[in-house]
């Protein structure tokens, strides 16, 4: 059986890394990586030993048409059993897209999130809803995922409840994780004489925000409130890990001009930096999605600058407060979470929602059942009676 792997951005890399690898033990697998996302990926690649089959820096510059053309190519050359993409990009759609023109079966890692409004997240939103329209086998992280797709009309057996593998990426990371590298990284982009100090001696609160629907007021907003935040609480080192998007470099350079010595700026850090500052982190405020997972997986709570989430688990389960940039409400939060050690330490026992770190042992179980693999052999021709007998593990 040969399984193609596609991945473009970092958080997709991170996600599938667990799954090549498992693939790997009972199958052939070859990866191709888009290159979506350029250097930020190059040092997860590196880290998780992942050596991709076409590692495409000529797509950096192609048009989508011209992007679709070469995934193409490359899926004809394969020619593999099954293909399978992870998430929202555009890499996802259009590999899931040029899958379906060529016929070929898809597996959808991290199906059914969902915000059910079109332009948040923008365009994931829509890449995600669109994949589900074409994916024969939808893994889903949760409960609440696989009711979004059943209420869209996709049947009940081929959805498949698996967890998400950024607990099984997490499993597989921190114990390689390394303190020294972390410091060395933070000091090649902030040089501050007071940082190691804050370091040891402060709680430590991450920062980050990137959404395209927070650049302009919200995003000056969030600015605002970081620095009420650190002008407030002394106690603590606010470290901001900056987005190499201008637009949103403009603006918190601009906003930020003047601030308080606890707050600290540094460029985006590589994986294995990021999860040792987050396992380090007291308090996390992001509009990133993929950081919302992470955390939870780490015991850590979380304040969502956003206005909504396609991870609602985070939220009902306990540990993620949905705030935007609504300065009052990220205070009053934060006072909450730093004043109250009850309510702090009751939120740090909660159980993970997005499950025990054997989606990857789950995938590879599903795809070599037997009659996964005879329900492949005869795609296409069998897509009309589609799995007449329930799948089941």
């Amino acid at each position: 059986m040969k399984a193609l792997v596609i991945f473009g951005t970092r958080p997709e890399i991170i996600k599938l890394a667990p799954i090549i690898f498992k693939l790997q033990e009972k199958m052939e697998v070859r990866i191709f990586h888009t290159r979506q996302h350029d250097e930020l990926a190059d040092d997860v690649i590196k880290f998780f030993k992942i050596t991709p089959d076409f590692n495409e820096r000529t797509m950096l510059h192609m048009t989508e048409e011209r992007r679709s053309g070469r995934i193409g190519q490359i899926i004809r050359a394969v020619n593999p059993d099954i293909v399978i993409v992870q998430g929202d990009t555009f890499t996802t759609y259009a590999a899931a897209f040029t899958a379906f023109l060529l016929q070929k079966p898809i597996l959808h890692l991290e199906a059914g999130l969902r915000t059910y409004r079109k332009f948040s997240p923008f365009p994931e939103e829509m890449f995600r809803r669109l994949v589900s329209n074409l994916a024969d086998f939808h893994f889903v992280p949760t409960e609440t995922s696989k009711n979004n797709l059943l209420s869209e009309g996709i049947p009940a057996d081929r959805i498949f409840i698996s967890g998400n593998t950024i607990v099984d990426a997490a499993n597989m990371a921190l114990p390689r994780v390394n303190k020294k590298n972390a410091l060395e990284e933070i000091h090649k982009y902030n040089h501050d004489a007071d940082l190691d100090e804050m370091l040891k001696n402060k709680k430590l609160a991450i920062i980050t925000a990137h959404r395209r629907e927070n650049i302009g007021q919200p995003l000056k907003d969030i600015c605002t409130t970081m620095k009420r935040l650190a002008e407030k609480y002394k106690d603590m080192l606010f470290l901001w890990v900056l987005h190499k998007n201008p637009n949103v470099r403009e603006i918190v350079f601009n906003e930020m001009r003047e601030r308080p010595a606890n707050m600290k700026f540094a460029e985006a850090f590589s994986y294995p930096t990021m999860l040792y500052f987050l396992d380090r982190a007291h308090i996390i405020l992001t509009d990133s999605g993929g950081i919302q997972e992470e955390v939870v997986s780490l015991h850590k709570p979380v304040i969502i600058l956003r206005e909504d989430t396609e991870r609602p688990e985070v939220i009902d389960y306990g540990l993620g407060f949905l705030v935007g940039a609504d300065i009052e409400l990220i205070m009053s939060t934060f006072a909450r979470l730093h004043d109250d050690t009850e309510f702090y330490d009751g939120l740090t026992k909660l159980e993970n929602p997005f499950g025990d770190g054997k989606t990857s042992d789950r995938v590879l179980e599903f795809l070599m059942s037997y009659e996964v693999q005879e329900y492949l052999k005869s795609y296409p021709q069998n897509v009309a009676h589609i799995f007449e007998k329930r799948i089941t593990w």
